[in-house]
């Protein structure tokens, strides 16, 4: 039995010691995240609003298009409602498991871990925007199973 279970336990550790970066980003991520804004009342920092995500994403090439999102706010005093879908760019380097998505002007920055299953993105403030915020999302493969 100690066999069995020292077995169990090296091929295990083999295989997530053994986790790599993807030579290219592709497939069906989904996943959530949460944007979050700062305000100043009488000097003093308070988070004055807060948006819950749920996505799911489809990278190819150097797209990434946004199947369906929906979020649920603070303040908006509605059920969670479904956000507008598009298409942004992406950039991806395999040497450092990290990419930026979006424009140059207000980049989205991500790593990617677990060889390739676990996406983290984080943004912050836009440029011009009048509002203090960031945000960060976290995004999971989704694998097709086929059964014969």
């Amino acid at each position: 039995m100690k066999r069995l279970l020292l077995a169990a336990t090296l091929g295990l550790t083999t295989l997530s010691a053994n986790a790599t970066c993807p030579v290219a980003l592709s497939g069906k991520y989904s996943g959530s995240g949460q944007y979050t804004e700062q305000a100043f009342i009488n000097n003093v920092s308070v988070i004055s609003y807060i948006e819950y995500h749920i996505i799911s994403v489809i990278f190819s090439g150097n797209t990434m298009t946004v199947v369906k999102e929906y979020y649920a706010a603070t303040g908006t005093g509605t059920p969670a409602v479904q956000e507008a879908v598009g298409v942004s760019p992406f950039t991806f380097d395999k040497n450092t498991c990290m990419g930026q998505m979006g424009s140059n002007t207000d980049p989205m920055y991500y790593t990617v871990s677990d060889s390739g299953n676990t996406i983290k993105v984080i943004h912050g403030k836009a440029p011009k925007s009048q509002y203090l915020y960031a945000e960060a999302w976290e995004l999971n493969k989704q694998w097709v199973r086929y059964i014969c």
